[in-house]
């Protein structure tokens, strides 16, 4: 009996450790979107009323930044689609062997998208962490160059 009763609590373990997981990731790409986005704004705002006439040689740095934070933006976009298609292709993979097509977990054909997904995610981060030193980089050289800073 001790057996079914710890049986019951490693599923129930793992269920409340899957729902955890899954909040999580909706909630790294919700802020992903939030701070990439927000990162578009503030930089407009910097140029508008810190920086009006930002050096010339520091407009790479703003440019590349932005388009890191688009990419950002992009990557946790593409991510979102990869997501649902691995969630429609594992619910397939259960219908597969609750319908014996497929008779053992261990024949299951591997789940691509959601390989793919992790790889946004990851190139999201990254990305939107370049746009930010790039961002930075900007906002510093025009700050130090300015009179009287």
């Amino acid at each position: 009996m001790a057996d079914k009763n710890y049986e019951e609590y490693l599923y129930e373990e793992r269920k409340a450790l899957f729902l955890a997981m899954l909040e999580q990731s909706k909630s790294l790409d919700r802020w992903l979107l939030t701070l990439a986005g927000g990162t578009f704004g503030l930089s407009m705002i910097f140029i508008y009323q810190i920086a009006p006439s930002p050096k010339s040689d520091s407009i790479g740095w703003l440019i590349t930044g932005w388009v890191f934070c688009g990419l950002s933006i992009l990557s946790t976009l593409l991510s979102f689609l990869s997501s649902q298609e691995a969630c429609d292709r594992q619910i397939q993979n259960v219908n597969k062997l609750i319908s014996g097509e497929i008779d053992s977990i261990k024949n299951l054909p591997s789940n691509t998208s959601g390989k793919r997904t992790k790889v946004l995610n990851y190139c999201s981060m990254t990305a939107f962490l370049i746009g930010v030193v790039c961002l930075i980089t900007f906002a510093a050289v025009n700050l130090f160059s300015m009179k009287g800073v």
